[in-house]
């Protein structure tokens, strides 16, 4: 396998303008996708996996607060986190399908939840909130022989696959509102890169070449 020195850290430069493209699905639909690129991070870090799908799942109710509480929109944004093992680079992204005059303020909405948790507004009780549901389908896998069955059919190609599905739970009970506030600064500060993909019709209706 690589060692993390043959991993290069990405640059920091980005597209600071959405990335557009056009769909010639129903024009009534558009969808983004809003990324926090993950450079620097430990893919092979328990911890810091750890941490990352607890401030994931923290990003994920605070946009639903901001898009439904706030906004009363109905849309379900899905929110996750993409590593490699062996690797420094990652990324915490959001997906959301919306109705396509919706989608500029859909992301907004998306942004400014992003921004919230980066001002260290993370409380204990929105950290147990996610950390909860994470633990509890931990436990699940537990007694589950297919999961049991998957991570040793990993083993061949990732040897520390059996040991890390072990010890995650106690990197997980450790975790504390300090670290994943931590995270979030970190992550969620910068600007992310945003894609769109709008309508054909749409864009062809508003003069906008696609």
């Amino acid at each position: 396998p690589p060692t993390r020195a043959q991993h290069l850290v990405a640059p920091e430069a980005r597209p600071k303008a959405p990335i557009e493209v056009v769909h010639e699905g129903p024009t009534s639909r558009a969808a983004a996708q809003i990324r926090w690129p993950l450079y620097g991070a430990d893919g092979d870090d328990l911890e810091t996996l750890a941490t990352l799908a607890v401030v994931s799942r923290i990003l994920e109710m605070a946009v639903m607060e901001e898009t439904r509480q706030r906004r009363g929109m109905t849309y379900a944004p899905l929110v996750g986190v993409e590593m490699r093992p062996r690797s420094d680079q990652g990324v915490l992204l959001v997906v959301v399908e919306s109705a396509a005059a919706d989608l500029d303020a859909v992301v907004a909405a998306v942004r400014d939840a992003a921004r919230r948790l980066a001002a260290e507004e993370i409380t204990p009780q929105m950290f147990e909130a996610a950390r909860r549901p994470i633990q509890a389908d931990r436990e699940v896998r537990l007694s589950d022989n297919g999961s049991w069955a998957l991570t040793l059919s990993q083993s061949s190609r990732e040897p520390t696959a059996l040991s890390d599905s072990l010890a995650i739970g106690a990197t997980l009970d450790a975790l504390t509102v300090a670290q994943v506030q931590a995270a979030a600064v970190r992550w969620l500060t910068p600007e992310p890169i945003v894609a769109l993909a709008r309508p054909a019709a749409g864009l062809k209706e508003a003069g906008e070449a696609p």
